[in-house]
């Protein structure tokens, strides 16, 4: 994840199969998952809550610098929007899934809500 991030930062493109295979794999993980996913955790132990990324890339590394990388000894929760608005919304959906893949028990991505764009369920 080191390693695409830096690729992302140098503004280079990652191939589409292989955007490709990583969205197919969260598929698969997120597919599995129930609508409400509780979460537990010691009592010594923090998580990061994150909302509304908006495509903005060098926001998203921002808070990996201030707060560390996801890890199973530092999880994440991002709720909804991460795409729609930035010029990097590519970038921030392939990082969030990698990062799915690779934590898939201490890394979360919530719908979080509608946008003004889409139609009212």
């Amino acid at each position: 994840m080191v390693e695409l991030m830096k690729f992302y930062k140098d503004q280079k493109k990652l191939h589409r199969k292989c955007v490709y295979q990583i969205l197919v794999q969260v598929k698969e993980i997120l597919s599995q998952l129930p609508s409400l996913v509780e979460i537990s955790l010691d009592k010594s132990q923090q998580v990061t809550v994150c909302g509304d990324t908006h495509g903005q890339f060098y926001d998203l590394m921002n808070i990996f610098h201030l707060n560390g990388l996801p890890s199973e000894s530092n999880p994440y929760i991002f709720n909804g929007d991460f795409v729609d608005r930035g010029s990097f919304s590519v970038e921030v959906i392939v990082t969030l899934c990698g990062f799915k893949l690779l934590y898939p028990v201490q890394f979360h991505l919530l719908r979080g809500e509608s946008c003004d764009l889409c139609p009212q369920r």
